[in-house]
């Protein structure tokens, strides 16, 4: 059954293809641990974690569990397991071992991947599903293997692709994530995110903010998070921009490393962090960095002044929740787009992505206002 492109945008798995095979020699990942991969390179190791995921994981194995900070190696294996068509479970691991079982319980987990790193920082950690350091199972993959993920990778065309991994059957709403709130109002609620909703949110934040095509984007927030999930490993993904990537949002100097280094256009952030940066980091850091939107708490006045005397560019603020998939709305620096000078306020969320639609209703009555 042939698909329209707006079909075809909805499944992000086809828009990784696309955009690996499209740009197969631009940096697409990358961090300070010293990994760097382009396009071609993306595509080879997700498909080649795919392969191992088979051995290891039931063929009925739907929800996936996983414990990977913010890194190449994380966005690799979020991106294997939605081309075997698995529902990625990015669990918070701020959370205690009780709240995280309880999570696993929930989304019924039986497998969590994760790494050597992560068991050396957390090795009393105790959960309910089966743990898979993939550094200990990666020798179950074969010669075979990586001859069949490199054939698949440099010479199978995209259409048979699509059709060999399933990703034409694919329904956008399909669900893609569970992301797992912070519990503030009790008990985590695992938020279900379709393919629609990940790449509709991609679509939007481009548009909104003018991110362009062969640029980067600087990845600090958690793959746990649902605005860290959708443009720290989807975005890049999906398109010609790339991801740099330092798993520890609380560590200025790196930060500052992390973007003089590669130089990103685009820094997803919050106040806190800011905050933090703006004590911390020379004006060499930041000052080449022009969209600086942040989201998930309000952003002072006097922040967006001070960041804006020291390093020359104007921070914005945002909206959404986990549960709206999860970015509304925007504000815009009018400088970046003249078109929206009407739609600018200073102090505010902006106005609404390109393709989200909001109301004001009374909250008794329900009536819209």
């Amino acid at each position: 059954m042939s698909k329209s492109n707006d079909e075809v945008y909805m499944v992000p798995q086809r828009q990784m293809i696309q955009a690996c095979r499209k740009y197969p020699k631009l940096l697409k990942l990358a961090d300070l641990t010293g990994q760097e991969l382009d396009g071609i390179s993306t595509l080879l190791r997700a498909l080649v974690v795919k392969r191992l995921l088979r051995k290891i994981l039931a063929p009925d194995e739907k929800n996936v569990g996983v414990l990977f900070p913010t890194s190449v190696y994380g966005v690799v294996v979020n991106a294997a397991l939605s081309l075997d068509r698995r529902v990625v479970v990015n669990l918070n691991y701020t959370f205690g071992a009780e709240t995280l079982n309880y999570c696993v319980k929930k989304a019924e987990i039986r497998h969590i991947l994760t790494t050597k790193r992560f068991i050396e920082r957390f090795p009393d950690l105790k959960l309910d599903a089966e743990i898979v350091v993939l550094e200990d199972v990666v020798q179950k993959l074969t010669v075979f293997d990586k001859l069949l993920a490199w054939v698949d990778t440099h010479i199978t065309p995209v259409s048979i692709l699509d059709w060999k991994y399933d990703l034409l059957s694919i329904d956008p709403n399909e669900m893609m994530t569970i992301v797992f709130s912070s519990g503030s109002t009790g008990e985590p609620k695992g938020v279900m995110l379709s393919h629609n909703n990940i790449s509709s949110n991609v679509a939007g934040f481009i548009d909104h903010l003018q991110v362009d095509e062969k640029v980067r984007i600087c990845g600090i927030l958690p793959l746990f998070h649902g605005f860290g999930y959708s443009t720290t490993v989807w975005l890049p993904l999906m398109t010609g921009v790339s991801g740099a990537y330092h798993f520890n949002p609380l560590d200025p100097k790196k930060v500052g490393e992390l973007c003089r280094k590669y130089r990103p256009v685009a820094f997803p952030s919050t106040a806190t962090f800011q905050r933090n940066y703006l004590r911390r980091c020379p004006k060499e850091d930041f000052e080449h960095i022009p969209t600086i939107p942040c989201g998930a708490e309000k952003l002072p006045r006097d922040l967006v002044e001070a960041w804006q005397n020291k390093y020359g560019q104007t921070m914005t603020e945002g909206y959404g929740t986990t549960e709206l998939s999860p970015v509304v709305s925007a504000n815009i620096d009018s400088t970046r787009r003249p078109d929206y000078k009407d739609w600018y306020r200073s102090g505010s969320v902006g106005r609404t992505l390109f393709n989200v639609q909001v109301r004001v209703v009374d909250l008794e009555t329900g009536e819209v206002l």
